[in-house]
């Protein structure tokens, strides 16, 4: 009962292993190993971003996780890298961005945080970058401060880093945080309803 609608595991739709959405049938599969498992991909932003993940040896953050990341195919990424550079003139950082001496550090909001591993992935990997000097991400309003050596690295560098790996950063605004947080519970109740209904189905 309850069991003729579910398909034989050759039937099964496979998911994106980045974002979890349907995997289309290529010709040509997207396809990377990770966790010495050949992982599919839905397209080439999502395949692309994994691989930077990887490259960086943070692939833990795929065993960690505790929900699908956001897709990588969205059109807002080049735009916005075209646009980081701004974020480098000094009157443009001026309403977000503090100077002490030789270093900077900037009041940032994370698109995208979904669950701790996409905060613990944007640490290390922010951390990793030749010039950065400290991170520190808020979980409850994704305010990320990063300070930085502006003789090493830029703040659009920076920015750019973060996109590799499927975030978007952008100055920190009170109200999108607000909005960012409604939704980020929405989603942990919607999780949260899901298992309940498994466990007694």
């Amino acid at each position: 009962m309850g069991g003729a609608d579910i398909k034989p595991p050759s039937e099964v739709e496979e998911t994106c292993f980045h974002c979890g959405l349907p995997v289309p049938d290529f010709d040509d599969p997207i396809n990377l190993d990770v966790l010495d498992v050949e992982r599919h991909f839905c397209c080439h932003g999502c395949e692309a971003v994994c691989s930077a993940i990887v490259g960086a040896g943070l692939e833990d953050y795929y065993k960690h996780r505790t929900t699908h990341s956001a897709t990588a195919d969205i059109d807002i990424v080049p735009d916005f890298l075209k646009q980081s550079d701004l974020y480098d003139r000094p009157e443009i950082q001026k309403n977000f961005v503090l100077e002490e001496g030789a270093w900077r550090e900037a009041s940032l909001l994370l698109e995208n945080i979904r669950c701790p591993a996409c905060l613990w992935l944007n640490e290390r990997h922010l951390r990793s970058l030749d010039g950065v000097m400290d991170v520190h991400i808020d979980d409850v309003t994704q305010r990320a401060r990063v300070k930085w050596d502006p003789q090493k690295i830029r703040l659009s560098e920076i920015l750019t880093a973060i996109t590799s790996i499927g975030y978007i950063a952008h100055p920190y605004d009170a109200t999108r945080s607000k909005q960012l947080q409604k939704v980020r519970n929405r989603r942990s109740t919607e999780r949260l309803i899901m298992q309940v209904l498994s466990v007694c189905w």
